[in-house]
């Protein structure tokens, strides 16, 4: 029994040695493993071939306003850079930070080297006047006379919007190429009105059955429509909205038979019952 064991023991321990042996040689090669992958990532990385030497290097999808060479220069690279050391994330704040883009996705491209940088513009839809409310000087029973198309604001400040009401500064759309043309709609509006409700009363100006050049709403309780049929009051914004604008195309033969330079406006805040109002002493027309 004794000799039985001994034998056993010795092996174990003949068979532990080997074990770790084979976990010495296994981690010394992990060890050079590690160490080649390292060398080749830092030669991958400092190697002439994953470097960005030129911006025609950069492939730009999604532009539709601005030109690939302009955004390329938006980008504020310099060259060469090292592929690996580009941060995609830092190229697209600092992108959308230069100009009207809404969104951007920037990613490596490893045959040929570059980047892929894709964006989607904000696309302006109107040239705002951003005004304060106005203040004491209109209410719900205000008559149009006393809520002039023109109200000139000290806080005033102009820009761009798109369709749901984000901001554009002018100058980082119009910056580069020369004569990039401005829409022809023109808003002045209050921040509130612009933040709570412009989407909606954009969606349906865009497809009145008449053609309007510009909105005057800074005060809620009385919109302004500058149409080509001229200048139209509608009172709040709500749900008689489609109905007035329904009307507008109704009135286009009576708005017709108005002598020329003699109609002041046509008030729609009933839309039931419009009113055709001429400059001077003259009544004011209601349709039938």
């Amino acid at each position: 029994m004794q000799s039985v064991s001994r034998e056993r023991l010795a092996q174990r321990r003949s068979q532990l040695k080997r074990q770790r042996s084979v976990r010495f040689v296994w981690g010394g090669w992990q060890s050079l493993g590690a160490i080649a992958l390292l060398a080749t990532a830092g030669w991958l990385i400092s190697a002439p071939v994953w470097v960005v030497r030129s911006p025609e290097q950069i492939a730009i999808e999604g532009n539709t306003r601005f030109n690939d060479a302009e955004i390329r220069q938006l980008l504020g690279l310099t060259y060469p850079q090292s592929l690996w050391r580009l941060d995609p994330d830092n190229i697209a704040d600092s992108l959308k930070a230069r100009a009207p883009i809404d969104e951007v996705t920037v990613t490596r491209q490893l045959l040929p080297p570059g980047l892929i940088v894709q964006v989607q513009e904000l696309q302006p839809v109107a040239v705002v006047q951003l005004t304060a409310p106005a203040s004491d000087t209109s209410s719900a029973n205000a008559t149009p006379a006393d809520a002039p198309l023109e109200r000139a604001q000290s806080t005033s400040t102009v820009g761009l919007v798109d369709e749901e009401g984000k901001w554009i500064e002018i100058s980082r759309y119009q910056q580069g190429q020369n004569g990039r043309s401005l829409p022809p709609l023109k808003v002045t509006i209050s921040g509130d009105q612009l933040a709570q409700q412009w989407s909606a009363l954009y969606r349906q100006i865009n497809l009145a059955p008449v053609r309007i050049s510009a909105v005057q709403w800074q005060n809620a309780d009385n919109l302004i429509l500058q149409t080509e049929l001229g200048t139209v009051y509608l009172g709040l914004f709500d749900t008689n909205f489609n109905d007035q604008l329904s009307q507008l195309a109704n009135l286009r033969n009576l708005v017709d038979q108005v002598p020329p330079n003699t109609l002041d406006y046509i008030d729609l805040r009933d839309p039931e019952a419009p009113l055709i109002q001429t400059k001077g002493d003259q009544p004011a027309k209601k349709s039938n």
